[in-house]
């Protein structure tokens, strides 16, 4: 977790000021690794749970800062956006059921989140992005008013110099720009934290960054954003992507990314630091006026809080962190590759795989940099971000297998040596590790039972209901505390979300807009109607402004031969945006005699609603005119 105390604008002098402290704290870093002053003899593990609330739509709701507040425990803390939270778990001795422990800690965390959520009309929700997160909630009036996040804003925005951009592409296509840091704010995460020796950071980190890619493709639970059907863990690339500095005009430049998985194998935590120093600048001034080099002196431990500052600012996907516990600092690895949920029981799972895995690998494997290349590495992470299970990881010896095969086959048995070798309960290892046998023999991870769900749904329903059910039903099955290796296929009604009469235009609408310009032929938008048999199509121009409508019974009333689009079609037609209420927008739609309303944001064309789209959910509409089913 970052520190909220920040200086919002920093001129020459308090940045040299804050660089120097910073240098000062590196040195002291050196200087302590040389003395051998870290604690050793003994490995903690600790997490951090981030999650949503969503309200009685299952929508993001707004309300964390008043959820924190009733809660009144100082483990539960803001994050970026006011629909978010962050549960920080105490650190806990690696050994005996400490998982268990882990997982009590966590429930019992949860259900306090949970009973303060519920007086506020919303419920947590565990996953890596919101189903039903839409565009509308990502307003900077959703922003946690915390000077730190005005203060990223801020500077982000800056060094990009504009609009923050997002490009995916899945099963479906992606690309939004927008003017704030809340694109990042979809994300929720498990981190997971390993307490390691400095003698060992090196070779232990390097195993981490090879088996990412492996635990990732084990563990995705983020394959939706906007409605779309993206990647695996679609998570991994937004997060890459809306907190970018680096501007588009400059391609040729070989800059950093501030997300990144890195740039090769290292020799020391050391490396990981000065890269950061060398190629990324600090986004935040940290306002303490800790002289490091001199608390070392004086026999005090210093806690480095300007390297800790520059360090909260860059995000890669294993990363160092420096700690202090009991008046003894220590070194750890900070896992940021876990998307939250699917389920508690899944989340531990994870940890206990990972921990197992980079343990079991420093035995097993030691200095990998001589057994793989690097960019193999790096690249096999990508595709588990991609296509999760599905992928073929370049490995050890140079060969290509299969995700599951390597998995069952090879890493599972790592994990177990190293969760058996560090004193873990063999019970509460075996208890893990099976649920990620589980999950990966039925190839049932959180995004692939999302995506199975939706894929088992009618046609009936809306998009934006089915991606309501989803969320309802992943609520729902994280209370029955199973993992998601057992969860039935999320039906496509639920109770919560099938209230036709809360449900808002851009919940409703058809997104999927066929339309055609003023000056294309006016034979062929009759044509297109004909072929998707539909009664209408909007009229709008380059920037997908509304110009007007043309209405199938008008053409075939009158042959438009050669004539234009704008010749035959119809203006002033009724608009809404997206958060229109449906029962108003069903007035207008009874009341336009098109039996249709152009849904609008920034004044730009987002969708079409239609009569057949409100009947469809039990609704009707104040007037029976109109031109037919669309």
């Amino acid at each position: 977790m970052g520190t909220q105390a920040v200086s919002e604008r920093g001129d020459g002098d308090s940045r040299r000021r804050f660089q120097k402290r910073v240098l000062g704290d590196l040195l002291a870093l050196e200087r302590m690794l040389d003395q051998g002053a870290f604690e050793s003899g003994v490995r903690r593990i600790g997490a951090e749970q981030e999650l949503s609330l969503v309200g009685p739509d299952r929508e993001p709701a707004p309300v964390a800062d008043r959820v924190i507040e009733a809660v009144g425990d100082p483990h539960v803390v803001c994050e970026l956006a006011r629909f978010n939270l962050e549960i920080n778990c105490d650190p806990l001795v690696l050994g005996g059921e400490c998982f268990s422990r882990l997982h009590q800690d966590l429930d019992r965390a949860l259900a306090q989140v949970r009973l303060a959520a519920l007086r506020e009309n919303a419920e947590p929700i565990l996953v890596g992005i919101v189903p039903t997160i839409a565009i509308e909630h990502l307003g900077l009036e959703n922003l946690t008013p915390r000077p730190r996040y005005f203060e990223l804003n801020r500077r982000l925005t800056e060094l990009r110099g504009g609009a923050h951009a997002l490009h995916l592409r899945g099963v479906d296509d992606l690309s939004v720009r927008h003017d704030s840091i809340m694109l990042e704010s979809v994300n929720t995460s498990f981190q997971v934290h390993l307490q390691v020796t400095p003698d060992e950071f090196a070779t232990a980190y390097n195993v981490a960054q090879l088996v990412a890619a492996p635990l990732l493709a084990a563990s995705g639970n983020s394959p939706l954003l906007l409605g779309r059907r993206l990647w695996h863990e679609t998570r991994i690339a937004v997060f890459v992507q809306s907190i970018d500095t680096r501007r588009p005009e400059d391609q040729r430049r070989d800059e950093a990314a501030r997300v990144r998985f890195g740039e090769g194998w290292v020799d020391s935590i050391l490396d990981l630091y000065r890269e950061d120093l060398s190629r990324l600048r600090s986004l935040c001034l940290d306002e303490s006026h800790e002289d490091a080099l001199a608390e070392l002196a004086a026999g005090r431990v210093p806690r480095l809080r300007a390297l800790g500052m520059h360090n909260s600012t860059v995000y890669r996907w294993n990363r160092a962190c420096y700690g202090v516990t009991d008046g003894v600092p220590h070194l750890r690895i900070e896992n940021r590759v876990l998307a939250a949920g699917p389920s508690v029981r899944d989340e531990v799972a994870n940890a206990a795989f990972w921990v197992g895995m980079v343990l079991g690998g420093i035995r097993r494997w030691g200095d990998v940099r001589t057994s793989v290349h690097f960019e193999d590495v790096a690249s096999n992470f990508v595709a588990a971000a991609r296509v999760g299970l599905a992928t073929r990881f370049r490995w050890l010896d140079g060969s290509f297998v299969a995700a599951d095969r390597l998995i069952l086959d090879d890493l599972i048995p790592v994990a177990r040596e190293g969760l058996i070798d560090a004193g873990v309960n063999g019970a509460d290892a075996e208890a893990c590790l099976q649920v990620i046998v589980d999950r990966v023999t039925s190839g049932h991870t959180g995004s692939q039972w999302t995506l199975s769900s939706l894929r088992n749904m009618t046609r009936g329903r809306p998009f934006a209901g089915h991606l309501a059910a989803i969320a309802d039903s992943t609520i729902t099955m994280q209370a029955s505390g199973e993992p998601v290796s057992r969860w039935p296929l999320a039906p496509a009604c639920a109770s919560r979300v099938s209230n036709p009469t809360k449900a808002r235009a851009g919940q409703v609408m058809s997104p999927a807009l066929i339309t055609v310009r003023p000056d294309d032929l006016a034979r062929m938008a009759f044509e297109m109607m004909t072929w998707r048999n539909i009664h209408h199509i909007m009229v709008e121009d380059d920037d997908h402004r509304l110009i007007g409508v043309v209405l199938r019974s008008d053409l075939e009333q009158n042959d438009p031969r050669d004539r234009a689009v704008a010749d035959v079609m119809r203006q002033g037609v009724p608009t809404v945006d997206p958060a229109t209420s449906l029962s108003e927008a069903a007035a207008r739609v009874g009341q336009s005699g098109l039996s249709c309303v152009a849904v609008l944001c920034d004044e730009r064309l987002q969708g079409v609603l239609t009569r057949v789209d409100i009947e469809a959910l039990g609704l009707g509409t104040s007037s029976a005119g109109g031109h037919g089913a669309v």
